[in-house]
């Protein structure tokens, strides 16, 4: 609570809170939400609230009636989506039509038909490494298919990298680019170059890769309507 609190003080648009933590002994609905209305009640009236799907230390999603819950509530504006199934984010937006609270799809194999099916933009781990693509694919992509299908299977083959050290991993691609100097993590105390021998040549790789996309969609012309969309993002620990 006090780092919810905490959250709250640093004058956030938001605070997000992670769903295994509203049910840590995974005892399921009444659990979840006697937790959610117990945080509620002290968190303030004003702050708009999230919601992430977790997949660490287990993944919890969020029941229909959880998430009408969330609705009916007017506290929370997003979802961050982690059912990794596209059925599930299309039957999850057609229950929030109409209202504030936005499903924002964080798996990349399907970023661009969860986008096409409602998804408010993209949150997964990869906006550490090209946000700008995600962008694209979002606010332009309808209006050039086929360079649009290319891009979402670049952007989802690229994203298979995740498991090669990250959050590592996206430090070691910021050096490169110089924006990070250390590639230090609380969470990964290993060696990533000495564990995974390619490592630095997966991240040339995603530099050329990305580069070669941006030069691409930057020369189709700029659709007059994208309007002005934002995407969430991870933020490497």
């Amino acid at each position: 609570m006090e780092d919810l609190k905490a959250a709250v003080r640093t004058s956030a648009d938001a605070v997000v809170l992670v769903t295994n933590h509203l049910d840590p002994q995974r005892q399921g609905r009444e659990a979840f939400l006697g937790n959610l209305k117990w945080l509620l009640e002290r968190l303030p009236q004003d702050i708009p609230l999230g919601l992430y799907e977790c997949p660490v230390p287990y993944r919890r999603l969020i029941d229909g009636e959880e998430l009408k819950w969330c609705r009916d509530s007017g506290r929370f504006v997003l979802l961050k989506d982690v059912s990794c199934d596209l059925a599930t984010i299309r039957r999850r937006i057609e229950w929030l039509e109409g209202s504030p609270l936005a499903i924002i799809n964080a798996n990349a194999t399907i970023a661009w038909e969860a986008m096409q099916a409602g998804s408010r933009g993209f949150d997964g781990v990869f906006t550490n490494i090209h946000p700008d693509l995600y962008q694209w694919l979002y606010t332009s992509g309808r209006y050039y298919p086929d360079t649009a299908r290319e891009l979402a299977n670049i952007l989802a083959l690229s994203a298979l990298a995740e498991a090669y050290g990250y959050p590592v991993l996206a430090k070691l691609y910021h050096r490169r680019l110089g924006t990070f100097r250390s590639i230090h993590s609380r969470v990964i105390t290993y060696d990533v170059g000495e564990r995974y021998w390619a490592v630095e040549a997966i991240v040339e790789q995603l530099l050329q890769g990305t580069e070669r996309m941006r030069l691409k969609v930057s020369q189709l012309p700029v659709p007059q309507d994208t309007g002005n969309r934002r995407m969430a993002a991870e933020i490497p620990e």
